[in-house]
């Protein structure tokens, strides 16, 4: 399991940790400096049990690849250290979230597939990775542009590649740059780098959608109305739907005082939770940590 963070979201990082902690406290956390500005999330990682990633090689690459698309350093696109971290087999949450279910059955997924995000295949979410250009650019087949994926949530493998290989990818996406929403930053890059590296890919809300996926998990962004928070969890207020949320997402909204379902975010940021992570449950079979 692996997060990226800093002392900016110190806050969003509380949360995060204390909902993981509560539904999925067998994980092995790893965790990636978003900058040089981590003295009090670095404290709150340890205090969790947390490991950090701390190849400065790696980390002065990914700042160097973020170059390629913008004027100066942007943390986010440390996500591509994933690749280069201590686990054979890892999830990937951003800290705007909390978990509200045990994330293990992600790494079932795996079995079938070498990256899978939570979202793809949505108009809604196309404008926040590329721009209409992208069609009649020649760069990519329809196919794949409409795969459009979320990458606020991603579970993968060495298998999809190690960190060399994602970089040539990354710098190999350069030239559909013109094409990029360059405001969510990695995103856009990060799909180029999926959609052709010959790998299987695919999302959970599409095995949802095609009836492969039972629970019908789902990310909840926050945005979305029809459900209530009761205590640490988020019910839906329709009661013959099948949709079961793992996880809540606040991407977009940057002040944790003006949250929709904010009462779901507080309950876990204010939650007195000393606990730390441990290794991986025999029985789940993902998360394994490589030598």
């Amino acid at each position: 399991m692996c997060f990226i963070a800093n002392d900016a979201v110190y806050d969003k990082t509380v949360a995060f940790l204390n909902s993981l902690h509560t539904h999925s406290s067998y994980l092995p956390v790893c965790w990636i400096p978003f900058d040089d500005r981590c003295r009090r999330v670095r404290a709150l990682a340890e205090s969790f049990g947390c490991t950090e990633f701390n190849d400065l090689g790696v980390l002065r690459k990914c700042d160097e690849l973020s170059l390629i698309f913008h004027s100066e350093k942007r943390g986010a696109y440390r996500k591509f250290a994933l690749w280069s971290g201590p686990f054979e087999r890892f999830v990937y949450i951003d800290v705007d979230t909390v978990v509200v279910h045990d994330i293990g059955f992600a790494f079932d997924l795996l079995d079938d597939f070498d990256i899978l995000t939570s979202h793809s295949n949505m108009p809604q979410i196309r404008r926040w990775v590329w721009k209409d250009s992208i069609d009649d650019s020649g760069l990519l087949s329809t196919e794949q542009i409409a795969f459009a994926a979320n990458t606020g949530f991603i579970v993968s493998s060495r298998r999809f590649g190690n960190f060399e290989l994602l970089a040539s990818r990354v710098e190999a996406a350069a030239a559909a740059r013109q094409h990029m929403a360059l405001q969510c930053m990695e995103q856009p890059a990060l799909n180029h780098a999926i959609v052709t590296s010959g790998k299987r890919y695919g999302s959970i809300s599409e095995l949802v959608r095609k009836g492969s996926l039972r629970p019908a998990w789902s990310e909840l962004h926050a945005g979305t109305g029809g459900w209530r928070v009761k205590g640490g969890q988020i019910k839906n207020l329709n009661p013959f739907s099948r949709r079961r949320v793992f996880l809540v997402h606040w991407a977009g909204f940057r002040n944790p005082n003006t949250f929709p379902y904010r009462a779901l975010w507080q309950h876990y940021r204010d939650m007195k939770c000393a606990g730390r992570f441990r290794h991986p449950h025999p029985q789940q079979g993902g998360a394994v940590i490589v030598d």
